[in-house]
């Protein structure tokens, strides 16, 4: 007997699908042979030695979130690789939370399953998680969406009103956050404050104040030394002539789907961060959306280009995940209207409907295989991996 979705695919299922890949994504990135470089490399060691103590981190409060939890290993005796790679990993399984209750909310529980395993389990977010420097930080869009998605659909407003200020205060210490932060506010400021009618004007100011508190050291670091501004506003230190950034731009956009500079940490052998698979369902995607929902897929495109333009102008490929949440997003959209169109050729039968299921299924074990393929024995093993992971 072939199971439709509200078969087998329930809450309950869903839920123990969930955590079991959960549990052992997080158990591979850490403890598998071979998966994990033994050393450090030197951005690694720039965040260890960044978050040894607490006035290095008030001196430099940029990744402050990720460079605390650093501080507390390293003060607990567990300075070594693997444990401090264990923030990324945490983080990691935080927003891949929150990129699943997007996705789910959106597009239904069987396709944001699927989207969150061919997004969260793809070559750039595991590496990712799999660096005690951070990087992972740069998907902290996935964070801010989805509690402000929440506040926007609970009937508890008051206090997730207060867990939304808390996220943004905390995320405005992410390089870039500033600029996605000040975005939203100017796309959906009218729908924030209707949304805020209702809720009690001491939780508003509770709100408030919790932001303030937390962005205090972050201002106090600004005045101490005005660079620390620049670094959260992906500003460079200095400007390269403008032929060179076009040329890096350039670069940067073919990176996501054509071929990737080489010297990047993040790829091998030029291969672009999504591959064929992530390429189709993208495209598929900003049809989907264009043509059901216009102004999301435009402010998608936005933060996209925004993530291309800053990795250009820094020539660095890591700031690309900037961009990568709204790209994952149109994924699943993608994914979804693949399904649609499918069960719009035979709307009355069950059984291709659950075969769409079937095949899309298939599509997601192939990604993942591929995937772990590459972040478990391609990537570690790799010379280039081996020579930049070379510090105790």
């Amino acid at each position: 007997m072939i199971w439709a979705p509200r078969g087998w695919l329930n809450s309950a299922n869903l839920l123990i699908i969930v955590t079991l890949v959960v549990v052992f994504t997080a158990l591979a990135w850490v403890f598998y042979p071979g998966s994990m470089p033994s050393g450090f490399s030197s951005a690694e060691q720039a965040a260890k030695i960044g978050s040894s103590s607490l006035n290095s981190i008030s001196d430099n409060p940029v990744n402050a979130p990720h460079k605390l939890l650093l501080y507390g290993l390293q003060k607990t005796g567990s300075p070594g690789h693997t444990s401090l790679r264990m923030v990324s990993v945490i983080f990691a399984l935080l927003l891949a939370g929150c990129f699943y209750y997007l996705v789910r909310s959106w597009f239904g529980k069987s396709i944001g399953l699927m989207a969150t395993i061919i997004f969260c389990l793809s070559t750039f977010f595991i590496i990712a998680a799999k660096q005690a420097s951070g990087e992972i930080m740069f998907f902290t869009p996935l964070a801010l969406m989805a509690v402000y998605l929440w506040f926007t659909r609970t009937e508890k407003k008051s206090l997730v009103l207060i867990v939304l200020m808390m996220a943004a205060g905390l995320a405005l210490y992410i390089p870039g956050i500033l600029w996605f932060v000040l975005g939203a506010l100017a796309f959906s400021w009218k729908k924030l404050i209707a949304k805020t009618e209702d809720v009690p004007v001491a939780y508003v100011a509770g709100g408030f104040l919790v932001l303030g508190m937390l962005i205090l050291p972050l201002g106090i670091a600004v005045i101490d030394d005005w660079r620390v501004i620049k670094t959260l506003a992906l500003v460079p230190s200095e400007l390269s002539d403008p032929i060179q950034i076009v040329k890096n731009t350039a670069w940067m956009a073919s990176a996501l789907i054509l071929r990737a500079p080489h010297g990047s940490l993040f790829v091998l052998g030029g291969l672009p961060l999504l591959n064929m698979i992530m390429t189709a369902l993208f495209v598929f995607g900003i049809y989907a959306m264009f043509k059901a929902a216009k102004k999301k897929m435009l402010s998608l495109m936005t933060a996209l280009v925004f993530a291309i333009a800053a990795a250009g102008v820094n020539n660095n490929l890591s700031l690309l995940f900037l961009g990568l949440p709204a790209a994952g997003i149109m994924m699943a959209a993608g994914l979804r209207y693949l399904y649609i169109e499918w069960r719009g050729v035979f709307p009355h039968n069950p059984i291709p409907k659950s075969l769409a299921l079937i095949l899309m299924t298939l599509l997601v074990g192939v990604q993942l295989v591929y995937s772990l393929t590459y972040t478990m024995s391609a990537w570690p093993n790799a010379s280039s991996t081996k020579s930049s992971y070379v510090i105790k």
